[in-house]
């Protein structure tokens, strides 16, 4: 009963499907009403059955803002289903997902507790630079899976589920959840009839995430342990390093066809038009018309790009970030020109409300996997500080010839760009000291004095910040950098999931 109770008040006020139950509804039950509709829940459990109305889902779809309006490609469809069972399933969720979790394999980080794009983002960004130092290239290849919710083929998920040590009612669950399923379709006030559905999992369902998580978790790349990978949900990249692009050619193209036939048995495909390959390479001596190989995909030849959005962030084959920060740049320009209007001395918005402005909308798109793009030069970080200086003068109304530092303490809830990749810097370079050095501790970089101090580096030598442009986590200072206890909570959120991940792609245990 407890967690019925608390998984209701944990509801939000999301559209509700055909039976008109709203969750504004359910969280406004009285005690009394909770008893029968937990009955309800276990008896459905016990007996692997799933009422009908649950499994019944209406689509509306919603323009992308490109492409024909005529064409069904250029709308997303959303799913409005039953309120009351997509609180089942967030109850069955709470009890299976951590048992779950423990068996997938590591490189999915799609809709896991704890992990985020960043995780695959650093793991891409390490092998690459670490190839750097070694004079080697990586090539590289993209994917999407097309329509990956709406094509699964649900024996394919039985089979996949009964690996998983997780009892029989879960697999009764899935097996009632993802058979006579129902859609209609609604524009406006116009209603389709009912369809029956024998693919897929349901669109919007609280535990088609996971269903999906476990369907693809026998990829077969990872018995190819010459190539790596990393998939977010239906995100994979799958990438080799070698002396030249032609010697990746391949080792690449072995892993490409075994893994269409896999996919081909889930009754999954990938989007030939979303699939990009990329060599990522620091060869001065490389021509430009080299940096791409003969890879083919359905018999198609994969297009190799020169830059290539994967999760959010733009890749360059120098992976020198000029792309990313270009595009950066651009839209927190669009949003500064936002907050200009709603910005003046004797007018608009309060200081308050233009600080939490400013953080929502542009310091929080300047945080997302900052850890990654920290190694770009310093011309180009200056191009972030400086939006981030017009949107504190912004809020202030400080004149252009205001000091930088005053502007800071004006706002201390703001980060310095810079400030936390000299950071990263600091703690990277004196993680590659010999234990017994004497360092001097720097007042202005707290998280970096609890580290040194934890590692027990003696005071009294020296030590000054680096340059920006690191090399990739090495064996030697992994372990240091996933030190986030040691640098304690005045450590960034960004900066500790880094770490963290720095720590645990190198499987290296803590010193």
């Amino acid at each position: 009963m407890d967690v019925l109770t608390s998984t209701i008040q944990s509801l939000n006020d999301s559209a509700m499907g055909e039976d008109l139950v709203h969750n504004k509804m359910l969280r406004a039950l009285p005690p009394t009403f909770l008893v029968p509709l937990l009955y309800l829940f276990n008896r459905c459990w016990d007996s692997g059955t799933v009422p009908s109305a649950w499994k019944s889902s209406i689509l509306v779809p919603i323009y992308k803002g490109k492409g024909d309006h005529s064409d069904p490609a250029s709308y997303r469809p959303i799913a409005l289903t039953s309120c009351i069972a997509k609180l089942y399933e967030k109850m069955i969720k709470l009890r299976f997902e951590p048992l779950i979790d423990n068996s997938l394999i590591a490189e999915q980080a799609g809709f896991r507790k704890g992990r985020s794009t960043l995780d695959n983002l650093i793991q891409l960004d390490h092998d690459i630079k670490k190839a750097f130092t070694r004079k080697r290239v990586v090539s590289a290849v993209f994917f999407d899976i097309k329509k990956a919710y709406d094509t699964l083929d649900p024996f394919a998920i039985l089979r996949q589920a009964h690996k998983f040590n997780v009892g029989n009612n879960f697999w009764k669950w899935c097996r009632a959840m993802l058979f006579n399923r129902t859609i209609k379709t609604r524009v406006g006030s116009i209603c389709s009839s009912a369809s029956t559905v024998s693919l897929g999992v349901p669109q919007g369902g609280v535990l088609s995430p996971l269903i999906f998580n476990i369907l693809i978790n026998d990829i077969i790349l990872a018995d190819m342990p010459s190539i790596k990978f990393v998939l977010y949900a239906d995100d994979l990249a799958l990438w080799t390093e070698g002396s030249s692009p032609e010697a990746c050619q391949p080792k690449l193209q072995g892993a490409i066809d075994k893994l269409s036939i896999w996919l081909n048995t889930k009754n999954l495909v990938f989007s030939i038009t979303k699939t990009t390959g990329m060599v990522f390479s620091r060869k001065i001596d490389l021509r430009q018309d080299c940096l791409s190989i003969n890879l083919t995909l359905y018999k198609q030849q994969i297009h190799f790009a020169r830059n290539v959005k994967f999760l959010g962030m733009w890749l360059d084959s120098k992976l020198n970030w000029n792309v990313h920060i270009s595009h950066l740049c651009d839209a927190l320009e669009k949003r500064l020109n936002f907050m200009r209007a709603v910005a003046g001395q004797k007018w608009g918005a309060s200081r308050d409300s233009l600080r939490k402005l400013f953080t929502s909308i542009i310091y929080g798109l300047i945080e997302y996997c900052l850890p990654v793009y920290y190694s770009a030069s310093k011309k180009l970080i200056s191009k972030i500080e400086s939006i981030v200086h017009h949107g504190l003068r912004l809020i202030t109304g400080a004149l252009k010839s205001t000091p930088i530092a005053a502007l800071y303490r004006e706002h201390r809830t703001v980060v310095i760009i810079g400030g936390v990749i000299s950071d990263l810097s600091a703690a990277f370079r004196i993680s590659q000291l010999k234990p017994g050095l004497k360092i001097t501790i720097l007042e202005s970089s707290p998280r970096v004095g609890g580290w040194i101090a934890s590692n027990r580096y003696e005071d009294g030598t020296i030590f000054e910040h680096g340059p920006r442009t690191l090399r990739p986590v090495g064996e030697s200072g992994a372990a240091a950098l996933g030190l986030v206890e040691a640098l304690g909570k005045n450590s960034s959120a960004s900066v500790n999931q880094f770490m963290l991940n720095a720590l645990e792609h190198s499987q290296l245990p803590l010193p």
